[in-house]
């Protein structure tokens, strides 16, 4: 999913107050999100944090992880913790 927008209109509405959201996803430097060349998508933590404030959470947290190894190469992602 590159446009998050619903999904975390979703999420805020069904959470039950104190709840968390966690999830990981693919970084991406500049932008909100963007179809990389292999098929999945990137998200810039600019971007969480937008919809982290538009959506109205309470408490954010995150952290730079190595996702995954992909040809040789580890994918630099990031885990976010959202409490509603």
């Amino acid at each position: 999913i590159g446009d998050l927008n619903e999904l975390f209109r979703e999420i805020y509405r069904i959470l039950k107050p104190g709840a968390w959201f966690g999830f990981s996803l693919e970084k991406l430097a500049t932008g909100n999100f963007k179809l990389h060349t292999t098929g999945r998508y990137q998200h810039s933590l600019d971007y969480i944090k937008s919809l982290y404030k538009q959506y109205h959470f309470s408490k954010m947290y995150s952290q730079t992880i190595d996702l995954r190894m992909e040809y040789g190469n580890m994918v630099d992602g990031y885990l976010v913790l959202l409490q509603k």
